[in-house]
């Protein structure tokens, strides 16, 4: 069952009920795997398109969270989680900066090893789509 038909017929997803911490884990997982799929299509039929689009996005983290200057700030935590700069194409990544944001809007205390660990598991189980050929 898809993750909004289960929502809206059960109110929860996996059990996770509306508002969990859990369940914005949960939806964050499903949002950049589908992500992900999507990434590796464009660098499979338009790598040019791709690395414009990853290098732009890379950028573009590097110089707000210069701009920001705010070490609180949940880009400024992530980098400082992956120990360097955030690779947009990197699904860990991602999934670091969701978790971040999700724990600071929960109120949950930051435990940098214990994202990490968490997004490399949630990683873990993404399986790459193979592309059909062109």
């Amino acid at each position: 069952m898809g993750l909004m038909k289960e929502f809206i017929q059960k109110g929860t997803i996996k059990g996770h009920s509306q508002g969990s911490n859990e369940l914005d884990l949960e939806l964050l997982h499903g949002e950049q795997f589908a992500l992900q799929e999507r990434i590796d299509v464009l660098k499979a039929f338009k790598p040019d398109d791709y690395e414009t689009i990853i290098g732009e996005y890379n950028s573009g983290f590097d110089v707000f969270i210069d701009y920001v200057k705010s070490d609180n700030h949940y880009l400024a935590i992530s980098r400082d989680i992956l120990g360097g700069k955030i690779h947009f194409q990197n699904l860990t990544d991602r999934i670091v900066m969701g978790i971040v944001l999700n724990y600071q809007v929960n109120g949950t205390k930051i435990n940098k090893d214990e994202i990490l660990n968490k997004a490399k598991d949630m990683a873990k189980s993404y399986v790459p789509i193979v592309p059909p050929t062109k």
